[in-house]
């Protein structure tokens, strides 16, 4: 990989003028995506093995194995080291279409082949989902927001062209999609600088539950949604989340100096509130347009979700397959709930009811409340600046500081987190503020302090200023 891109901690490419190259790779996160949505969350044509199981069960059992990912993260971790793991799940996954697709010509079949590949697609998918989410929590924040909105998008146009394939043809393709997904994904690691990317041992820590409130609350508010509108598309595969994710990757490319992670939110918040009151109009124009509403403010917050979970994993160190599989868990079991609760309350989704606008009512309730959570912690938010810009890390402030704390820290033997401390301390910090930007105990900063001044010779942050001025 001699030509490729080497990818820095911070984000920034040692010769920007090769920068195409990862990026596009980056976007393999699109091909696992359209091959969930073409094998059992929207196929094309009616699969007899995926009809005997029920999408919502799939969605279920992989909720779980995610968890099993993550409860095992310290055997696991780094997928990008296990070849041979990640190669089996990817073949697990071409399996899996191969028996759900040849139901279709043995209808008679569906049930004895719906459950081997029922069994291979959740353990298959579980280890591509998280092999993706080590590779981005590798990136910083703006790199996380291009290439996963970009994602996104090609998951969207590979949706759209095999919808037109023929049985034949579309057993072919989407058997790839897999092949392909971990091709890009081994190929991104290469890519990176080998001590940019995680190491063993597998490290876990305090879960941002903050972050995991709002994801089940979205979550369920979407799946409301699924279960009480018309829908032409998948969830995957709707204009709403194509468009949603063009306008983060619009605004990550043009506005990354401006842009907070913050802004993501607050675009995603009112339009979801208005997606799920125009659902409980239940007529034909107001019905398509929540459904474009909904689908496009959850796009936009699964970005915002996944630049916060990754930008926490890489200052923190928490093993991404600890972390995303745990999210993703919570992901994934609230989503069924929130489809099928409307069916296990007696409601009708055909015409108004009591039911659905309690349950609209609640929703945004809810989402009310995480709001005011999620923005009442400005350390949590406000402070996550998308990025100055993707081609030219010196335009960063913050990076050319990082140079001169890596020379010093290079010559006082700092490790990682006395870096990321030392830093924070120069941006004049308190320490109950380093304390929550980092995660970590009131005590662990006062001793990570304490050896820093140490090993710098040093006795106060006057000092340490004006060592870095020197």
């Amino acid at each position: 990989m001699e030509e490729t891109l080497i990818e820095q901690a911070d984000g920034a490419p040692e010769h920007s003028h090769r920068h195409i190259g990862v990026p596009m790779l980056f976007l393999g996160v699109g091909f696992y995506r359209a091959w969930i949505e073409v094998t059992y969350t929207n196929p094309p044509m009616e699969i007899p093995a995926v009809a005997a199981i029920g999408n919502n069960l799939q969605d279920v059992l992989l909720g779980f194995c995610l968890l099993a990912c993550a409860l095992l993260a310290w055997r696991l971790h780094p997928l990008h080291a296990k070849r041979a793991v990640v190669w089996a799940a990817t073949f697990a996954m071409c399996a899996s279409t191969v028996l759900e697709y040849w139901s279709v010509y043995r209808p008679d079949l569906a049930l004895p082949l719906a459950i081997p590949a029922t069994v291979l697609s959740t353990v298959g998918l579980s280890i591509i989902i998280l092999i993706w989410c080590e590779l981005y929590s590798c990136l910083n924040p703006l790199r996380v927001a291009l290439y996963y909105s970009g994602g996104l998008i090609l998951g969207w146009v590979i949706c759209y062209f095999l919808n037109g394939l023929s049985l034949d043809r579309l057993l072919i393709a989407a058997t790839l999609l897999p092949l392909l997904s971990t091709y890009c994904a081994f190929e991104c690691s290469a890519g990176f600088n080998p001590l940019d990317l995680p190491h063993p041992p597998a490290k876990t820590g305090a879960l941002p539950w903050k972050i995991l409130i709002a994801v089940a609350v979205y979550t369920f508010a979407f799946g409301l949604f699924e279960s009480s509108a018309s829908i032409y598309t998948g969830p995957l595969s709707s204009w709403g989340m194509a468009v949603g994710a063009i306008v983060v990757f619009a605004l990550a490319t043009f506005f990354a100096d401006r842009l907070r992670v913050e802004g993501l939110f607050r675009i995603a918040l009112p339009l979801m509130i208005l997606g799920l009151l125009l659902t409980a109009q239940f007529t034909q124009v107001f019905g398509e347009f929540s459904h474009f509403l909904i689908d496009f403010s959850y796009a936009i917050f699964l970005i915002f979700i996944m630049v916060i979970m990754c930008d926490y994993s890489r200052r923190s160190g928490v093993s991404a397959i600890w972390l995303f599989g745990i999210e993703r868990f919570i992901r994934f079991i609230v989503y069924a709930g929130g489809l099928n609760i409307e069916r296990l309350l007696g409601s009708s989704a055909t015409q108004p009811s009591v039911v659905h606008i309690v349950l609209v009512i609640a929703s945004v309730a809810l989402i009310a409340f995480v709001t005011v959570l999620l923005l009442a912690d400005g350390n949590l938010l406000a402070k996550r600046v998308i990025g100055a810009n993707l081609n030219d890390a010196a335009a960063d402030p913050r990076a050319a500081r990082m140079d001169r704390i890596e020379a010093l820290a290079t010559a006082h033997n700092l490790t990682s987190r006395e870096k990321e401390v030392f830093d924070l301390l120069l941006e004049d910090k308190s320490i109950a503020e380093i304390e929550r930007e980092l995660y970590i105990s009131n005590g662990t900063v006062r001793a990570h302090i304490q050896h820093i001044y140490r090993k710098c010779g040093i006795h106060s942050r006057q000092e340490l200023v004006e060592l870095v001025d020197e």
